[in-house]
């Protein structure tokens, strides 16, 4: 399985650094959202689904985008893309390199990321 992280606006978005590599960030939104479209060379993300439902695409084909940190593009276009739905209770697994996105069509949606290094 291929496959979000960041997402910026209006939402409450909390961020603990667990250790110097790992990250647990808390992400809250409700729809209509969409996140912008990001890939990590150097980290994995883990989406623990505590609340409502999302789409996720996924790829590791994309193109354009710009390196905002090191290893980390943001806004780059997915060529080919799979769509995975994810709900409350689900663990999914984005790894690195792999460029994502977000889109919550409805309700109020919840979920901790982890970044882990690859």
């Amino acid at each position: 399985m291929k496959a979000f992280k960041t997402c910026y606006r209006s939402e409450d978005f909390e961020e603990l650094r667990i250790s110097n590599k790992v990250t647990l960030k808390f992400f809250k939104t409700r729809a209509p959202f969409e996140s912008s479209t990001e890939m990590h060379l150097y980290f994995n993300d883990v989406y623990i689904i505590l609340k409502g439902k999302a789409l996720v695409n996924v790829s590791e084909n994309f193109s354009g985008g710009e390196e905002q940190a090191l290893g980390e593009i943001r806004n780059c276009h997915l060529d080919t893309y799979d769509v995975f739905e994810v709900q409350e209770g689900d663990i999914f697994f984005i790894p690195h390199g792999t460029a994502h996105n977000l889109i919550v069509d409805s309700g109020e949606f919840e979920q901790i990321v982890l970044k882990i290094p690859k």
